[in-house]
């Protein structure tokens, strides 16, 4: 009995990669967002209405950890490091997780000094004025 099933490392190397294929072009349009976005507020009424540049970056931002982790299972699931020139293709795979990662320290640094923000003014009147 000959069964023509295909290899379960095929199925994870064109997962990974198929992954990866999406959170680029999921990177390059908020990158262009980003670069060329306008200031235009798509949804005005809301609580915190951000511009559409601003839309870019954070969800740029979002997307590092799970960019970063689609760019290692293409050069795990490939075995990119082995190869000729690997390194360098691994440089060039982790690319887009890089461009994301700025807008996360960004983030990440607005979060710190917001919560340094709101334990000096803790500190300062001497508890959670209601």
């Amino acid at each position: 009995m000959e069964t023509n099933a295909v290899p379960s490392s095929l199925i994870a190397k064109n997962l990974a990669l198929a992954i990866y294929a999406i959170g680029v072009l999921a990177v390059l349009v908020l990158s262009i967002l980003f670069l060329i976005g306008a200031n235009i507020v798509p949804f005005p009424e809301a609580m915190i209405a951000y511009s559409l540049r601003e839309i870019g970056v954070i969800y740029l931002g979002v997307g590092a950890i799970p960019m970063a982790l689609a760019a290692w299972a293409v050069c795990r699931a490939h075995n990119l490091k082995n190869k000729e020139n690997g390194k360098r293709t691994c440089w060039l795979v982790f690319a887009p997780a890089l461009v994301c990662a700025l807008p996360f320290l960004y983030l990440v640094g607005i979060f710190v000094y917001m919560a340094i923000l709101g334990i000096s003014h803790i500190i300062s009147t001497g508890g959670i004025v209601g």
